[in-house]
């Protein structure tokens, strides 16, 4: 049915922001998803802890906009 249509579209739009913003897709998963600190992973990427939520913030943003346009 088109809850199965919703579900395919919404694994496309992850599919595709791991492919087009990697980094932010690593470091979305570790923060939200596995609870890793954003110190431990600002340091495990060579960023400032701002510059981690910097790409938490964007990554979030456009998974947003994504999303909203599979909605529509």
């Amino acid at each position: 049915g088109s809850e199965m249509c919703i579900r395919d579209s919404m694994y496309m739009v992850l599919e595709r922001f791991r492919e087009e913003q990697p980094l932010n897709y690593e470091i979305l998963i570790q923060v939200k998803y596995l609870d890793i600190p954003v110190e431990i992973v600002a340091e495990e990427f060579g960023l400032t802890k701002s510059g981690v939520n910097n790409r938490i913030y964007k990554a979030k943003r456009w998974l947003k906009e994504e999303f909203r346009k599979v909605y529509e």
